[in-house]
């Protein structure tokens, strides 16, 4: 069966349901051939059960309000217990969606997982019909999801273009900003994409309409990552003054809360980002209490 996503809905549990035997993404595929002990591998049944399953129980761990340090352990734990890629799907769903429904608390939940890559990585799976690694895996299906809900790619969902806290494409940069800057996420485009989109940067052009939208999406990555965005790609292709001169020059907001994250993240770029925000404090910028 091919691994056709559901589309992704803020209030629909399941975000991507995906089957044992198929593949949805383009990268390259290197069987592992050599493990301890043999990969589980499910049935379509066995794997829809599974991941109805473990959604639950990740999702009241994530909202259950524990340090990332207790949140990690625990999701080991179950990781531990179900070397599957339907443990993949459930725990990659589910930060999406904690990332949507509680978006200040967003960097426990990302530490806690970036926590275990290590370990992630020394675990082996059952995936398109070939053994991979859980951290492989992961990077896939998270990285997939978040593509989706950030760039609004759900099928029937419509455009995000109101600048409010349920906004999926701000709840998503500020996730996509909180796993660059924690390491959860290492190696992807995805962040650079949207940041050169709002900056306008590499001749990218916003679709009509999500100009402020991607803008902010822009500013909350580099609130919380800039130091690491110009220590990787941004700053391999623009230096500081171009990045400046692109807050100033080509970030075009109105929202008022927006603006005043545009000043600190203009102030914040001249100081060669010497602050990283946490996902709490850029949030509460632009959607004080």
């Amino acid at each position: 069966m091919d691994w056709a996503a559901v589309p992704v809905d803020a209030g629909n549990s399941t975000l991507g349901r995906k089957e044992e035997t198929g593949f949805l993404n383009t990268l390259d595929i290197h069987p592992r051939t050599s493990h301890s002990m043999p990969t589980i591998v499910l049935t379509e049944d066995e794997w829809d059960a599974q991941f109805d399953t473990l959604l639950p129980t990740f999702t009241d761990l994530f909202t259950a309000g524990v340090d990332s340090t207790k949140l990690g352990g625990e999701v080991k734990s179950i990781v531990d217990d179900h070397p599957t890629s339907a443990c993949v799907e459930a725990l990659a769903t589910t930060l999406i969606q904690a990332g949507e429904s509680s978006p200040k608390s967003v960097d426990t939940a990302v530490q806690a997982i970036a926590s275990l890559r290590t370990q992630f990585g020394k675990t082996e799976i059952r995936f398109s019909e070939n053994d991979h690694t859980f951290l492989y895996v992961f990077d896939v299906r998270f990285l997939d999801l978040l593509n989706t809900t950030l760039n609004g790619l759900q099928l029937g969902q419509p455009s995000q273009k109101t600048i409010d806290p349920s906004n999926q494409t701000l709840t998503s940069a500020l996730l996509s900003a909180s796993a660059l800057q924690h390491g959860l996420i290492e190696r992807s485009s995805i962040p650079y994409r949207l940041a050169y989109d709002g900056l306008q940067l590499n001749g990218a052009k916003s679709k009509k309409g999500k100009q402020e939208v991607n803008a902010i999406g822009a500013l909350i990555h580099l609130a919380l990552a800039g130091k690491k965005m110009m220590a990787g790609e941004l700053g391999q292709l623009h230096d500081k003054e171009a990045v400046v001169r692109a807050l100033k020059e080509n970030v075009a907001i109105e929202h008022s809360r927006a603006q005043a994250l545009l000043q600190l993240t203009v102030e914040n770029a001249e100081n060669n980002f010497s602050k990283s925000y946490t996902a709490e404090e850029a949030w509460n910028v632009l959607f004080p209490n």
